[in-house]
């Protein structure tokens, strides 16, 4: 910037003084007076000053900046004030911390790196922001541990995240202790109020691959309620639809809907620390949807040997059995958690100045959030549509389909062929959402097949398309007849024709130039 006066847009010139004002759009950066973000350069500013009040202005996309968009940095966390104003911030956050040198601002201690938007928070809010995008984090060095989160790396002190939404997935390759659709670890007297996760977690490769969840890896002390998770959560072991472990604290009125994949891993969290027969903290009024999230249990005991929680009456229950209540937590505000145990409002959803609105074949929408209210439809795809042939030979056939009408987003098809009157369906192949056909060759010639699709995702499959499709590879034709010399020879051609069996086609050839003496 220029060293007296800034260029605005719509406005006049301002002064650029000494209280930094000029790294932003407007504002001294008070509680009356919020420094007011407008870019992505103007966001990373926030370095500079890491316990004002700011709010964002409008969306922003920072993929470019990778992971140089990060806010905090070593032992310096984010203590301000952060108002997304509904809008959205996305990224791409790509950072490997194999070496630490490469990101020294990231390690908090002699050990734990903490990597999201926001390093660390310690004492700050953040609050009515959506973040999209991604976040991936790669540690391959048994000497340091890493924490993810989308929005924070560490929710620590009394900081407060209320109204958040997250849609960018989150990734942690190697060794993860904590890896979180909002948070990696929450402790202090954090909390989590009115928030959801809606994108894939998951934990891959190296020795330390647990405690993924949905809201919050690794969730040591602090307060969550009203909140959920939707999104897919995936690592080795210790994962939970809302919670990787959980040591103390109090859960209220959430739930989650999202796929749990791992060993020890519950519909609601990984690991629980418990003494006895009893548990820590406080969980009140929970539940998960058990086809979705495909767990029967609510979390596995900390204590050896380490059993699985079967469901349990008003801390943490389940719904949708067999898909029977597919929509249970969809469109609607009187089911529990949304009412209380005393069946008495407990997520506000009166009146056009609440916090949460009711979504047709949608969960639960933030009405400060522009955009929110979107459908999701997590469920099996529908079945595929007119699967026909494009093109037959004696040994082969080529058969496409149209995707499905209704049902969930599709993943991928199962294509599979067997012998006309027979029922072995053992040749499967998969193609993915992107490629609706499939070429086949080496069939017999002459012979009829049955083919049928199916479509898949991560909720389950659809039913095979009815009825089959029966389609024979051609015959080899039978030998040709009447080969003969016919007349307009010329000393350069000569033309040949003959009789063709049936069915086949009828052609005629001319064979020219010739390249020997001509005939005598």
């Amino acid at each position: 910037p220029g060293s007296v006066w800034k260029i605005v847009a719509g406005d006049y010139p301002k002064l650029q003084d000494a209280s930094l004002g000029y790294l932003f759009h407007a504002g001294d950066g008070s509680s009356g007076s919020p420094y007011e973000i407008t870019t992505c350069s103007e966001l990373s500013h926030i370095n500079t000053n890491l316990s004002a009040y700011y709010k964002l202005n409008n969306d922003i996309d920072c993929s470019s900046a990778g992971a140089n968009i990060i806010i905090g940095f070593s032992v310096y966390p984010f203590t301000g004030n952060f108002n997304g104003q509904g809008h959205t911030i996305t990224v791409a956050i790509d950072v490997d911390i194999t070496n630490p040198s490469n990101y020294p601002q990231l390690l908090i201690d002699g050990t734990f790196h903490e990597v999201g938007l926001f390093m660390q928070i310690n004492g700050g809010t953040v609050a009515d922001l959506r973040l999209a995008g991604s976040v991936d984090v790669s540690l391959d060095n048994d000497q340091y541990r890493v924490r993810t989160g989308s929005i924070a790396g560490g929710l620590k002190g009394d900081s407060k995240l209320e109204r958040v939404a997250n849609t960018a997935s989150v990734t942690c390759f190697g060794i993860c202790y904590g890896t979180g659709g909002l948070v990696a670890i929450v402790d202090s007297a954090a909390t989590i109020n009115d928030s959801y996760n809606r994108a894939n977690i998951s934990i891959t490769g190296g020795s330390g691959q647990g405690y993924a969840g949905g809201l919050v890896g690794d969730f040591s002390v602090g307060t969550v309620n009203r909140s959920y998770n939707s999104g897919k959560i995936s690592a080795s072991f210790s994962n939970g639809g809302l919670f990787g472990s959980i040591s103390s604290g109090a859960i209220t009125n959430s739930f989650n809907s999202g796929k749990v994949v791992g060993n020890q891993s519950g519909g609601f969290a990984g690991l629980v620390y418990n003494s006895g027969d009893s548990h820590s903290g406080t969980i009140t009024n929970n539940y998960f949807d058990i086809s979705r999230s495909n767990q029967e249990n609510c979390w596995y005991e900390s204590s050896w040997p380490q059993l699985p929680v079967s469901p349990i009456t008003s801390e943490c229950e389940s719904v949708n059995l067999t898909w029977g209540d597919k929509n249970y937590f969809k469109n609607n505000s009187i089911n529990k958690p949304f009412v209380d145990l005393s069946d008495t409002e407990a997520w506000d959803f009166s009146g056009d100045d609440s916090i949460w609105q009711k979504v047709v074949d949608g969960y639960p929408a933030l009405r400060s959030i522009i955009g929110d209210d979107t459908a999701i439809y997590d469920e099996a795809p529908g079945v595929p549509t007119n699967l026909h042939m494009t093109n037959k030979t004696t040994g082969g056939i080529s058969v496409a389909w149209d995707a499905p009408v209704g049902g969930g987003e599709v993943a991928s098809y199962y294509v599979e062929h067997t012998t006309t009157g027979t029922s072995d369906w053992t040749d499967r192949a998969t193609r993915d959402n992107g490629s609706r056909a499939i070429n086949y060759g080496g069939f017999n010639v002459g012979t009829s097949y049955d083919f049928r699709v199916a479509s898949v995702n991560d909720y389950g499959q659809s039913a095979w398309i009815d009825p089959v499709v029966t389609i024979s590879t051609y015959n080899n034709p039978d030998v040709p007849s009447g080969l003969a010399v016919s007349q307009g020879n010329t000393p350069l051609s000569i033309n040949v024709s003959w009789n063709a069996p049936a069915p086949a086609t009828y052609r005629q050839v001319m064979v020219s130039p010739l390249t020997s003496q001509p005939p005598s």
